[in-house]
């Protein structure tokens, strides 16, 4: 998968089913790697659906699904699935980045961002949560907060390993599309797994019709051209 080998990780993931059709982590797997990044969403909800009756007091599946709800458009369904997932759980933070991005589709700006902001609370201040609320400050015009969450991403690189993504999301935040970009493709050759689902998460609606996009699509084996 992070060779961008998707037809290697097709047989590989097919070889594991075989082996045990009833692991949950080899069907999750399967489900976020190889259905999801080629864009087979109704496959992937319709398996994320057969698995929430297994343990439907489980804040990860229902999350699980409200995340491939989001990945669809489906934003009401969507909503619904992770406000269970955190009543279950009110600190299961993925949650609350996939929240924001069904706020920003929304124009919901505000909400947006303290969903982020709690997400980077919870999370402890890591790169990621720091990269999203970089994101959202610099779309509600707090640009000033948003740099300072750079300076932090930058000063974080510097002891530990950041994923380029981190830095996009900031960036983009800022209308700094061509610096984003260029993080972008070195999340690609980083092998940045946070990009895998580029081709179909709503995050990245708003740079779709730039060229150097389908660049990237193209660089990791994902356009359907």
């Amino acid at each position: 998968m992070r060779d961008f080998d998707w037809k290697g990780a097709r047989l590989a993931f097919q070889k594991a089913l075989d082996l045990d059709p009833a692991s949950l982590d080899s069907r999750d797997l399967y489900n976020f790697y190889f259905l999801v990044p080629q864009g087979r969403l109704d496959e992937a909800i319709e398996e994320a659906e057969q698995e929430l009756p297994r343990d439907p007091l489980s804040a990860w599946l229902h999350f699980r699904l409200g995340y491939r709800f989001m990945l669809k458009r489906d934003f009401e369904r969507a909503t619904a699935q992770l406000a269970k997932s955190l009543e279950l759980d009110p600190k299961y933070c993925p949650s609350y980045w996939t929240l924001a991005t069904v706020y920003f589709q929304k124009g919901m700006l505000d909400e947006a961002v303290l969903a982020c902001e709690k997400h980077s609370e919870i999370s402890g201040r890591g790169p990621w949560g720091l990269g999203t609320r970089g994101f959202a400050y610099g779309r509600a015009g707090r640009t000033s907060e948003a740099r300072k969450l750079l300076r932090e991403l930058h000063d974080l690189s510097r002891t530990r390993y950041v994923a380029p993504s981190s830095f996009a999301q900031v960036h983009f935040g800022l209308g700094s599309n061509d610096v984003g970009f260029e993080f972008l493709k070195k999340a690609a050759e980083d092998r940045d797994g946070t990009i895998i689902h580029i081709a179909v998460d709503p995050f990245y609606d708003f740079i779709r019709p730039d060229p150097r996009y389908s660049g990237l699509l193209r660089k990791m084996n994902l356009a359907s051209d």
